[in-house]
């Protein structure tokens, strides 16, 4: 009888390999294409690539700490983390550092931190745990999602991070694609968004 534990070789067996691989073989491009790019340069592309590298691996590391972990337990706390997530982009706004004419940065000692790179994420999270068991075909739901992940982006926007805060809402338009919203609901939203392109 089970105990209700899964052994790692079920884990294992249930990893998309296709998906892995096209990942680490990304992974790998990058690493050559940053390389040969900076070895052209006043810097060294070898110490360049070998920091991508660590990235690369400490990326690895955390994916295989997730799948242990389980994407059910990571859910659980979805709101949690778009909490925290809206608390540093407001403290970012109050104490954060000033990068490229925008207030991005937060410092955590001798680390610099940019929430709203950790932000997609968790921008992820809290829009599959919101949008899980909701008709996303009713209009309330559709503003509701908006009202949940339009609230990070406007943070983002005002900080003013224009790039980012649209990567945010392509974010949420895609998921609504996905989760079924109704095309009228999108169509209207592409509008509005195009009215608002000369004032952009």
């Amino acid at each position: 009888m089970s105990d209700g534990r899964v052994s790692p070789l079920s884990v294992l067996r249930s990893i998309d390999l296709a998906l892995i691989f096209a990942v680490l073989a990304l992974t790998m491009i990058g690493i050559t294409s940053i390389y040969s790019a900076a070895s052209g340069v006043n810097v060294s592309g070898l110490a360049l690539a070998r920091r991508q590298l660590i990235w690369g691996g400490l990326s690895v590391f955390l994916s295989a700490i997730t799948v242990k972990i389980g994407y059910k337990s990571i859910l659980r706390w979805g709101y949690v983390y778009y909490g925290i997530l809206l608390f540093c982009l407001l403290f970012v706004m109050v104490q954060g550092d000033t990068a490229k004419g925008a207030l991005r940065w937060l410092s955590v000692g001798p680390v610099r931190i940019q929430p709203s790179e950790f932000g997609k994420i968790v921008l992820a999270i809290a829009m599959a745990k919101f949008m899980a068991y909701r008709d996303m075909s009713k209009f309330t739901e559709f503003a509701k999602i908006w009202a949940l992940g339009g609230a990070s982006a406007v943070l983002i926007l005002i900080q003013p991070d224009l790039g980012t805060s649209l990567v945010y809402l392509t974010m949420i338009f895609a998921s609504l694609v996905v989760g079924g919203a109704r095309k009228r609901h999108l169509a209207g939203l592409i509008g509005l968004g195009l009215s608002l392109l000369p004032f952009a």
